[in-house]
Order: C-alpha cells, then sequence, then structure tokens
C-alpha cells in the first residue's frame, strides 16, 4: 500500500475512534442488525443528515401497507404514468428528445425535499396495526371507531445517531413545514393557469401532449406533496414514530474521498456529541438557527448509505439531493464573497 493510502486509512482509523468515543451513552444498533429486518417491514423511515441544517428523509414501503396487499388507484395510474414517460424519454425521435431535455431540466429545479415527502404513502390509503391485535385497520376505520394513536403500532424511524438526533431532525424540518405549504398551493394554481396552453399538442394526433401530461403530474404533485406534509406533521406531532438509533452509520459518511466534506463531518459529531435535547417548544434553538450550514454528505458514498437501509432505488435520489445542496451551497459562498469585496471597495 502506498504512503498516501496508508494515512488515509489511519485517519479513517482516527475518526472511526472518535466517532465511538463520541457515541452517547445509551447505545443504539449498528446496521449491520437492522438491515436483515428491513424486508420484512411494511413501512419504516430512514434520516440521513445532508447539510448541518438540512436533513434527507425517506419511507420505505411495499403494497402490504394498502388494504388487501394491493395497489390503489393512485399508485396505479402514478405507476402507468412512470412507464409512459420511461417509454417516451427512451424514443429516439428527436423532437421526442428535446421535449424530455427541456422536461428534465425543469425537474432539475425541483427541491429535492418535494421528493422526500412524495416518497410517503397517502393516510387515507393505508392500513395500520392495532398494538394490542394482529388486527389492520384502514384509516376510515380509525376516524369512524375514533382509535386514538397510542393505540396503534408506530413506524420505525432510523437516524444516525453520532450525526443527528430527533429534535435536531424536527428542528430541521420546522421552517420547511411553512414554506412548502405556501409554495406548493401557489404551484396548483400556477400549473392549472398553464395548463390550457397545452391544447395544441392535444389536437395534433401525432404529438404527444407531454406538456400536458407534465403539468398534470406537476399539479398531482402540489396535491400531494401538501397531504403528505400534513400527515408527516401529525406522525411527529402525535408520537407516531419509534425513533431508532443507528450508531454506525458515520463510518459510511466518512468513507468519502471528499476532504471538506469529512472536516465537516468531524465538527458535526462534535458539535451533536455536546448537543443536549430540546425541552419542548420553550428551548433555547438560536445556536441551531445562527450555525453556519455546511454539506455532511457526498455523492460518492449516496448509494452505499442506501443500500445500507435495503432502498438502493432511492439513491439516485440522495445524489440529486446532495448536487443541488452542493451547488446552492457554493452559490451563497459565492454570493458572500462578492458582497465582501464590493464592501471593501467602498
Amino acid at each position: 500500500m502506498s504512503g498516501w493510502r496508508l494515512r488515509a486509512a489511519g485517519i479513517r482509523g482516527l475518526q472511526i475512534a472518535q466517532i465511538r468515543n463520541l457515541t452517547n451513552a445509551s447505545a443504539g444498533a449498528d446496521i449491520a442488525s437492522i438491515r436483515p429486518t428491513l424486508p420484512g417491514k411494511r413501512i419504516y423511515f430512514y434520516a440521513l443528515p445532508l447539510t448541518t441544517k438540512k436533513t434527507f428523509l425517506h419511507c420505505k414501503y411495499n403494497d402490504e401497507i394498502f388494504p388487501g396487499g394491493k395497489k390503489n388507484l393512485e399508485e396505479k395510474i402514478i405507476a402507468k404514468f412512470t412507464q409512459l414517460w420511461n417509454n417516451f424519454a427512451g424514443s429516439e425521435a428527436s423532437f421526442n428528445r428535446k421535449v424530455v431535455a427541456l422536461i428534465n431540466r425543469f425537474l432539475s429545479n425541483i427541491p429535492w425535499l418535494e421528493t422526500c415527502l412524495l416518497s410517503i404513502p397517502s393516510q387515507r390509503f393505508i392500513t395500520r396495526k392495532l398494538n394490542e391485535d394482529t388486527q389492520y385497520v384502514t384509516h376510515d376505520q380509525i376516524l369512524a371507531e375514533n382509535i386514538q394513536s397510542d393505540a396503534l403500532q408506530k413506524f420505525d424511524f432510523y437516524y444516525p445517531a453520532t450525526l443527528t438526533n430527533p429534535e435536531l431532525i424536527i428542528q430541521n424540518f420546522k421552517p420547511e413545514f411553512q414554506s412548502q405549504h405556501e409554495t406548493h398551493k401557489k404551484g396548483i394554481l400556477k400549473d392549472l393557469l398553464l395548463l390550457p396552453l397545452t391544447i395544441p399538442f392535444a389536437i395534433v394526433p401525432l404529438i404527444p401532449n407531454i406538456p400536458g401530461f407534465y403539468l398534470l403530474y406537476r399539479v398531482y404533485c402540489h396535491i400531494k406533496v401538501i397531504a403528505s406534509l400534513k400527515y408527516l406533521i401529525i406522525l411527529l406531532k402525535d408520537g407516531h414514530f419509534n425513533f431508532d438509533r443507528v450508531d454506525d452509520l458515520a463510518e459510511i459518511y466518512l468513507s468519502t474521498t471528499d476532504n471538506q466534506v469529512r472536516a465537516n463531518l468531524m465538527e458535526e459529531l462534535t458539535y451533536v456529541s455536546n448537543h443536549r435535547p430540546f425541552q419542548g417548544e420553550a428551548a433555547d434553538t438560536d445556536d441551531v438557527a445562527d450555525r453556519q450550514e455546511k454539506l455532511l454528505l457526498s455523492e460518492d458514498v449516496a448509494r452505499e448509505l442506501c443500500k445500507a437501509f435495503g432502498d438502493e432505488e432511492s439513491a439516485p435520489k440522495l445524489i440529486f439531493a446532495i448536487e443541488q445542496e452542493r451547488r446552492h451551497l457554493k452559490e451563497r459562498a459565492d454570493a458572500l464573497q462578492q458582497q465582501t469585496q464590493h464592501e471593501k471597495k467602498h
């Protein structure tokens, strides 16, 4: 092994030792013990710190979560639209490729948090298991029988214990709740107003109305995000999550070749280990709000992290989120530098 590889291995070894020293007294599980249990779960959530102020949240579920273990109409329609889009995107026709490139450009500007919220199934379509019974109940039954949240089995929610905690996760999401709700309310109106402009595509039979399908899809996304956002708030507020610590995920984070991200991670490990959980709404969280935002996750370890949670197909979504945050942080840093230079000149 060459000299630089030996040094890199030594640094990683030291960092892993520091992770273990920084782990809180109450030990959690490691990912190797959790992974074999995941395929048997109907639904679970996991959170991955993306920056010091943002968290990537994803929900993984299978068809068993729906009544009768079958996809509902909404899921079937989305699957059909996805198939149509994939067929269209794979077309070799020049016009089709131009339309796909244009739509992909629009999609690249959609905030990654929308993908996180879209991963949460609709509350009204899923079944929940009762704590004291093997019976599953629908949302309509929960409402009709006034079943309280403490009578329902909680959803597992995994997080890397040395890099975050439930309080920090909630704190990171709070600023997004109101802004996302307002953004998608306006999005519904905007896309509905644009929809009539796609009528010419529908009139010409040889040209598929992809812009119309795209706008309808965006309207659906706006509605779904608002519903998912409301459901997530309910889940957090009413204690529907069983927060499960995973102690060794930071080792995957630190396997990155991005030296700056690794340095940011070491700072975050120290911060989280010294961070005291909030004491309700009255807690002083100014230190969280005032912290400089830094990237904690790099593209080269994204697939390994998703694979650890049995969700490798979501790796492109996580990579997209990292790329978007990397770009935003760079733009912010460049703007700050330009402002500083301008102030010096004047």
